[in-house]
């Protein structure tokens, strides 16, 4: 019998948290907090960059997280049926344990809880302390202050412990009840990309360091925070759809309504981004077609746009292509596909934020070659 090495068991333990999909959710969370910090709201100080990208490092530090430890809980949980199904799979096959793999992710979980209650703190203290260099005496003095744990917010922490209550409950129930894991997986994704916006909009704008704690209440959310992450979480609604008969014999027996969804998303997103920027600049009297005149003149933005969508639609039709021969290639094109629709919604108005969606896409491709995407 093969020696298990600790080598091997980190590489299985790594494609149980399924690693390969995350360059996705950074996409996914970059282009939420691009959207509220960079268009929503303005950088006005060098700190401000500084914080903002150092809040933007945590959340995506703790969204890894709860990514790689749902996906770990619920192999875990399917340990029994991936047995018959799939048992190259590293628990079924004796690599990895079942309670293991179990307990590393509810301690990833835990931590991202905590990383999420502390971002906005966390962010502008490191900020603070680049700037000023403080002794020890000032940087206990100032976490003494009551006005620096006033920079702790408990919404960033309860939409993170919703987003999380969702992936657990999608891991322990996923089997018994097949549309509602379709309506859990997408509500995780849209919870994700929510997060990304909400942390900006509410925690690091809404007040400064030495205000009073901002209230929990729902106030702030308004109409154009939904519209990005319910593109994404219908994209995800559509890939899970496949996803879930992986295990069945035979073709996807709708392939022309997924492709009719799924092709129609990047032409779908170029109609509801405006809206989200012609809300926030109401006072500015923004319209549609002010919007759709600015791209056209803005020759930068206008062939970055033209340029993402053709590879985006290019993409999705390879990977329904694809689908007539294998459902799982299908997932893992689909999958990395998420970081070019964001590419997509985000091209319009900043090229640079696209380029860096689309390096993720091909990076999803490449670690898809070391690891599992599903």
């Amino acid at each position: 019998m093969e020696k298990i090495t600790f080598g091997k068991k980190f590489c299985a333990l790594l494609g149980t948290g399924r690693i390969a999909n995350l360059p996705t959710v950074w996409s996914n969370v970059l282009v939420g907090f691009w959207i509220a910090s960079s268009c929503v709201h303005e950088f006005q100080t060098l700190q401000d960059h500084s914080t903002g990208h150092l809040l933007l490092l945590i959340i995506l530090v703790a969204c890894s997280l709860i990514y790689v430890g749902g996906c770990m809980l619920g192999d875990a949980q399917d340990h029994n049926f991936d047995r018959i199904n799939r048992p190259a799979r590293p628990i079924p096959s004796g690599i990895l344990s079942a309670g293991g793999v179990k307990l590393t992710s509810f301690l990833l979980l835990t931590i991202a809880i905590f990383l999420l209650f502390v971002s906005t703190l966390a962010a502008n203290f490191i900020s603070w302390s680049l700037d000023n260099d403080p002794s020890l005496k000032e940087i206990i003095t100032l976490l003494s202050n009551q006005n620096t744990l006033h920079a702790i917010q408990l919404h960033e922490m309860l939409i993170g412990v919703l987003l999380i209550t969702v992936v657990i409950t999608y891991a322990y129930y996923h089997k018994r009840n097949r549309k509602a894991a379709l309506i859990m997986m997408a509500s995780c994704r849209f919870l994700l990309v929510f997060l990304g916006i909400a942390v900006t909009q509410k925690t690091y704008f809404a007040r400064p360091l030495n205000n009073e704690p901002l209230g929990l209440h729902l106030s702030w959310v308004t109409h154009w925070m939904l519209i990005y992450p319910a593109l994404i979480g219908f994209y995800t609604l559509l890939l899970s759809w496949v996803a879930s008969t992986e295990s069945q014999p035979g073709r996807f027996s709708h392939r022309k309504l997924l492709g009719a969804c799924m092709l129609s998303l990047p032409f779908v997103s170029f109609i509801t981004t405006p809206l989200i920027f012609n809300h926030q600049k109401a006072d500015h009297q923004w319209s549609f077609m002010q919007s759709a005149y600015l791209h056209s003149h803005l020759p930068a933005n206008a062939a970055c746009f033209y340029i993402t969508l053709a590879i985006t639609t290019i993409w999705i039709f390879l990977a329904l292509k694809r689908l007539n021969s294998s459902k799982p290639a299908f997932v893992s094109r689909a999958l990395a596909g998420f970081c070019l629709i964001d590419a997509t919604i985000v091209a319009p108005f900043s090229p640079s934020v696209a380029c860096v969606c689309i390096t993720l896409f091909l990076l999803a491709l490449l670690l898809q070659r070391v690891t599992p995407a599903t």
